[in-house]
């Protein structure tokens, strides 16, 4: 599946078919022991390294939206990230570069309502690759796009200082470089630092995380950051 419907500007300058022949066969992936994604997608290294642990948009972003989306819950996200740490959870996220005082520097929370955007603006194409993921498509239905399209987005700066409050914040540096956006359906497995960049989704924790509309709403997500962030040129894969 290629991300034809994409709208967004990163993508390769140069495209790898050994780098991309690897990624497809799992050879960048390493075992994990957790099963709740909290690091986010993002390519970029850290300063001090990045935990071990599943991915998705913007870390424990992606659990409060998708739980928001789902009807699930109404907390801000600060509050949400704290029940969650006090039930053992863990929360994560991070900073980086940013272009505007209120920013953040993570592209799945300075542009939250863009990503949102996406998912009211073309359902079809979120639902579809969620359906690839293996998650229940016909729970985007008119109620979840409700919700995202009254969304009021906080701004990037206020939902990772959620995450400094309750959690692990890195910061990322250096420009995007991403060669590739990797959806991971592998179970009890992550990116291992393969030296290089990509976007990287661990869809096969979503399912797991509880209710199947919940797990949709968390999925759908990440399929519209993807379709916000990227190019249509940038390669798609799906590790199974």
């Amino acid at each position: 599946m290629a991300l034809s419907e994409a709208i967004g500007a990163l993508a390769p300058a140069e495209i790898s078919p050994d780098f991309l022949s690897g990624l497809s066969s799992g050879a960048w992936l390493a075992a994990t022991t957790e099963t709740i994604p909290f690091v986010c997608m993002d390519g970029r290294p850290a300063e001090t390294g990045l935990p071990e642990g599943p991915k998705a948009a913007g870390g424990t972003i992606s659990l409060w939206i998708g739980a928001t989306l789902a009807g699930e819950t109404t907390l801000p996200f600060d509050i949400f990230a704290e029940h969650l740490s006090q039930n053992g959870t863990p929360i994560g996220g991070h900073t980086g570069p940013a272009h505007a005082v209120d920013q953040a520097g993570c592209a799945a929370a300075d542009h939250l309502s863009d990503i949102l955007a996406i998912l009211t603006s073309n359902p079809i194409a979120v639902r579809k690759m969620i359906s690839s993921w293996g998650l229940d498509e016909t729970v985007v239905d008119q109620e979840m796009l409700s919700i995202a399209q009254s969304f009021v987005s906080p701004s990037g700066m206020n939902l990772i200082e959620g995450i400094r409050e309750n959690g692990h914040l890195v910061t990322l540096i250096g420009p995007h470089r991403e060669e590739a956006a990797v959806v991971n359906l592998r179970p009890g497995t992550s990116t291992s630092d393969a030296g290089r960049q990509t976007f990287h989704i661990d869809a096969w924790t979503f399912p797991r995380l509880g209710s199947p509309r919940y797990a949709a709403g968390v999925a759908a997500f990440n399929a519209a950051a993807l379709l916000r962030l990227c190019s249509p040129n940038m390669p798609y894969i799906e590790i199974t």
